[in-house]
Order: structure tokens, then C-alpha cells, then sequence
């Protein structure tokens, strides 16, 4: 899996303008994360430092406004200071703009898609607002200031709503551990007369994105790629003879190519003096 890649979701065409007042923001910001993701991939130099934390699979158990399921699946993908906010349907794995931002001094800050499908089908409008993240990375609020929606007319009122989508990101790689407390498995021996030292280290790393709208799994290691599967759980058990820092990284994929999802996970193989390499 490359970061360019990751550019899908910034190609989508964001047509649906938010209240008159902020009109001009909202389509100058459109362009500013465009063209700024656009650079990245023409630079020719892009790598995975510029994929951001923020990447991945989000949800959230709390119904947000227009939520028809009680699960709301998210993936936001980050390149360095802007990102795009993507509306998934975990079954089919289908997306849509649900948003893009900016981080402008130290908050992220943009437009968001606001709909009310179960009671004013087909309505939808855009609004400004805010991804506050927590200080560990892992849960988020969208925050966005709004006006009410008259379920009778289907229009905006001019009430103030103050709308709040709280979001956990997904963890869905870690170390299978071999006993309590014991991530690696080595076995290491001196050497004895004519045989060298043996020395080989297995580390299990397992996954898990059922029920996320991802079809495809793609995991590297090591510097190797480890697998490339339609499991959507599992386990991939990798052996080295080697010591030091491995990093592993997860990719899902929709069905249609899409890159929902991204999470990276790294260990040391601890050297044995006169036996690890």
C-alpha cells in the first residue's frame, strides 16, 4: 500500500453549499484542502510520514443527526494538515463527503454534511464546525454549530443547534501475546564447535475489521508484505533471525479500492549479547 493512494478520497467533487454567510469560506476552503493534497501527490516525495493519526476507521454507538442506524461508521483520512471526512456504510462499504477540514492553529477546523433521512428525506446542508481530538489520539468529537431543522417544513429554522458527533477510532491490529506479559518468542542458542549461533524470534500480529464496510486486507511487516487476504480477522505469524525495531502496517479496503482504514504497530526484538543479530 502506498500513501498516494490515500488521495482517493480528496478527488471526490464537494458540491453542496452551506448557509448564504459562509458561502466563500466554505468554497475556499473546499479548494485550499483540493489543491494542498493535490501538491502533495505531484511533489513525487510522498511517504507514509504524511499520512496523519487522524487515518482510519471511526464510530461512534451514539446515533448522530441523520443517522438511520445506531452505528456510525466514519473514515478520515489525514495528509499532514488537511483532511477528508468520509460517510461509510459498513455493509457495503460505499462512501461519501461528509466532510473536509483543515488545521489551522493547532484546530481542525471545516464543513461538515448535515441530513435528517428519517424525518425530511433528501435534505441535506452543509455547516461549519470542529474535529476536537483527544490528547491519546483515540476518540474525537465533530462539533458543529448549526440551526434547527422544522420536521414539518423541511427547512432551517433560525434556532440555534448545537450538533455533536462523538467518534471512537478503530483499533483493530495488535500483538497476539504467546503467554500473560510475552509478545516475543525467541529461541537462541551459542555456538557449538563448527555450528554457528542460532538465533529466531516470532511475534503474532492479529486483526480484525468485520462489520466496517472493508472487504480487503492488506498487512506488511518487516519490510515485506505479509498478506493480502479477503479475512477480514486473523493472524500472521512473522519469523526473523534478526533483532530490532519491525513496524507493521494495516490497510482495509472497500470494495471498490478504497482505503478505509490505515493503523501501524511496531515492536523491539531484544539482541541476546553473542547470539541476536
Amino acid at each position: 500500500m502506498t500513501t498516494r493512494a490515500f488521495l482517493v478520497g480528496f478527488a471526490i467533487t464537494i458540491g453542496i453549499s452551506p448557509l448564504a454567510s459562509a458561502q466563500n469560506d466554505f468554497m475556499e476552503m473546499q479548494q485550499r484542502v483540493v489543491d494542498r493534497a493535490q501538491q502533495l501527490k505531484a511533489s513525487g516525495a510522498l511517504d507514509a510520514k504524511h499520512i496523519g493519526h487522524l487515518t482510519g476507521l471511526w464510530v461512534s454507538q451514539k446515533r448522530a443527526l441523520g443517522e438511520t442506524s445506531p452505528r456510525t461508521v466514519r473514515s478520515i483520512q489525514q495528509l499532514d494538515d488537511v483532511l477528508i471526512y468520509l460517510l461509510v456504510d459498513s455493509k457495503t462499504g460505499e462512501t461519501g463527503t461528509g466532510g473536509f477540514a483543515e488545521l489551522r492553529g493547532g484546530v481542525w477546523r471545516g464543513y461538515w454534511s448535515l441530513a435528517c433521512e428519517d424525518c425530511c428525506p433528501g435534505v441535506t446542508w452543509w455547516d461549519g464546525g470542529v474535529l476536537a481530538v483527544s490528547s491519546d489520539g483515540g476518540s474525537a468529537e465533530v462539533r458543529i454549530r448549526s440551526k434547527k431543522l422544522d420536521h414539518k417544513t423541511c427547512k432551517l429554522s433560525a434556532e440555534p443547534d448545537d450538533v455533536i458527533i462523538p467518534l471512537d477510532k478503530v483499533n483493530a491490529l495488535h500483538f497476539k501475546p504467546f503467554a500473560p506479559g510475552k509478545l516475543i518468542y525467541i529461541i537462541a542458542a551459542p555456538a557449538v564447535g563448527n555450528q554457528g549461533s542460532q538465533y529466531k524470534a516470532a511475534i503474532d500480529v492479529a486483526w480484525d475489521l468485520r462489520d466496517l464496510g472493508v472487504s480487503r486486507v492488506a498487512l506488511s511487516g518487516g519490510g515485506q508484505k505479509l498478506e493480502d487476504t479477503n479475512a477480514l480477522s486473523g493472524m500472521h505469524r512473522l519469523l526473523t533471525d534478526k533483532s530490532g525495531p519491525v513496524s507493521f502496517l494495516l490497510v482495509g479496503f472497500n470494495s471498490a479500492g478504497t482505503p478505509l482504514h490505515a493503523q501501524s504497530l511496531a515492536i523491539e526484538i531484544p539482541a541476546i549479547p553473542g547470539i541476536g543479530r
